[in-house]
């Protein structure tokens, strides 16, 4: 039986990431935070899972980015993030970014949601954002 992995990566056919790579970079963001990345697990799901997921539990009736489901307790980070690929090449095309610049966008603002940062006013957004362009650069 292999090693347990702090972070999972369900799906995702049609791209490719460099997952160990990622995975380093996740668990740094969550040290650098002052938490410990316990589990992870990253969703890849299509356009009519994700408005089923944000109908379903938030109770908005639309696609979106992504959705994270925070189950931490402490500074152990252990959540579930469901990511629409589909959305994210969308917002990449729209905002003329590559589509994998984008996805790593997405994906560690999936885990700043877990480590406690949010997105709901104007102030949140703007931190969520400046830490974004922190851990993305590097």
């Amino acid at each position: 039986m292999g090693k347990s992995r702090s972070v999972e990566f369900i799906g995702g056919d049609g791209f490719s990431l460099d997952y160990q790579t990622l995975e380093a970079r996740l668990k740094a963001l969550a040290q650098n935070e002052g938490r410990i990345l316990k589990k992870v697990q990253y969703n890849f799901v299509s356009r009519e899972m994700i408005v089923k997921i944000n109908t379903a539990h938030l109770q908005h009736t639309y696609e979106t980015d992504i959705i994270t489901f925070d189950f931490t307790t402490g500074k152990r980070i252990v959540g579930e993030v469901y990511v629409c690929a589909e959305v994210v090449k969308d917002n990449s095309a729209a905002l003329n970014l590559t589509f994998e610049s984008e996805l790593m966008r997405v994906i560690i603002h999936g885990l700043l949601h877990l480590v406690g940062y949010g997105d709901s006013n104007p102030q949140e957004v703007k931190l969520m954002r400046r830490k974004e362009d922190e851990y993305l650069n590097r």
